[in-house]
């Protein structure tokens, strides 16, 4: 079966909901092959009067299908009952149409005129027909296309959007940038860590860290998205850093970020070994190191919101700068009217948390 005559069966089915659906093809194959045996039988003039009764009652049945199925305008558009009555009109009228058997010698070139015209204009009204098919059917091809295409360029640029997010995140975590941060949080956004290693009696997860990434050679991420779609994304990244005996911890993380808005609105954290990132940090975190880090974040915490966060960006900045060229910086006009003096010592402390390795640090590559 054919795609266009799969749509006429569809169109029959359309005009004919009272039938059952397996009636449909049986029924559609009837009713084609009497408008093909009547319209014949009317080009040739056999039994004219039987066979225009036959098409005036095919007419007015499709016109009554019409009706039921597309509505009254369809069938007044196309004039269908008008068809019907002139196929009834023409049962009643012997005396216009001429028996097979009366044919006479002087009209049959007039009726085989007749056949080969009403063949023509059969044929191009059928092929108007199905060129009108193939025309609908593409239009409808080109317009589904199009939707797809425009389904996939919004979900392309929503995971697009959803990876600047994500990898603006991840630098603005190692920048120490909380307002950054925060305009990409969403106001409840959660934060799954693996529970073995930070929350409950344990310090979380700045507290933990905030000593043991002296330069940006621990900070650095290298954040790398390895899938993502409308409302996920799937980042394997590095968690780095350095005891003050001086050693050093790179391990694997894979973070699962659920987006909504724009914005970030879950993470799910999976450690590759966190047996091995939480024997690093037994050895590392010392209980002295820890007051220290505790007495800081403290002092750190007591600051007015805009300025802990101003302190925060530039203890970032600096801890993302070679060693050697922080004095540049600190001792510089415009750092110091951007901090107080309290603020200044401040940064130097967090900066100097790791001061057992301070000698390490300054020759550690950025």
């Amino acid at each position: 079966m054919t795609n266009n005559y799969r749509s006429v069966l569809a169109k029959f089915a359309a005009l004919n909901p009272e039938l059952p659906v397996s009636w449909i093809p049986a029924t559609g194959w009837i009713v084609t092959f009497a408008e093909t045996i009547s319209a014949t039988a009317l080009l040739l003039g056999f039994r004219t009067r039987m066979f225009a009764l036959l098409s005036g009652l095919l007419l007015l049945a499709f016109a009554f299908g019409m009706t039921v199925g597309t509505g009254i305008k369809s069938a007044l558009n196309a004039s269908v009952f008008s068809a019907s009555a002139g196929g009834l009109f023409a049962s009643n009228c012997a005396r216009l149409f001429i028996e097979l058997g009366c044919i006479r010698k002087r009209v049959l070139m007039k009726k085989l005129f007749n056949l080969l015209l009403g063949m023509v204009l059969m044929s191009g009204t059928a092929a108007h027909a199905f060129a009108q098919d193939i025309s609908n059917d593409e239009r409808k091809a080109r317009a589904t296309d199009k939707a797809q295409n425009e389904r996939t360029n919004i979900s392309m640029s929503n995971r697009e959007k959803n990876i600047n997010v994500m990898l603006t995140l991840f630098n603005a975590v190692e920048q120490h940038d909380e307002q950054q941060q925060l305009e990409l949080y969403q106001p409840n956004v959660e934060f799954h860590w693996p529970p073995s290693l930070y929350g409950g009696s344990r310090p979380g997860f700045d507290e933990t860290w905030l000593a043991l990434q002296p330069t940006a050679r621990e900070r650095r991420m290298t954040p790398r998205v390895v899938a993502a779609s409308e409302d996920e994304v799937v980042v394997l990244y590095h968690q780095r850093g350095i005891s003050p005996t001086g050693e050093r911890f790179d391990g694997e993380v894979l973070g699962l970020y659920q987006l909504r808005g724009g914005k970030l609105a879950r993470a799910q954290m999976f450690y590759f070994d966190t047996v091995a990132v939480a024997s690093f940090l037994a050895r590392a975190i010392t209980p002295s190191l820890q007051r220290r880090v505790q007495k800081v974040l403290s002092q750190l915490k007591s600051l007015p919101n805009e300025r802990r966060r101003s302190v925060e960006r530039g203890f970032g900045k600096l801890q993302m700068m070679p060693p050697r060229q922080r004095p540049q910086l600190t001792d510089s006009d415009a750092f110091k009217r951007d901090f107080s003096e309290d603020e200044r010592d401040l940064i130097k402390r967090m900066l100097n948390l790791n001061a057992s390795y301070d000698g390490g640090a300054q020759s550690a590559p950025d």
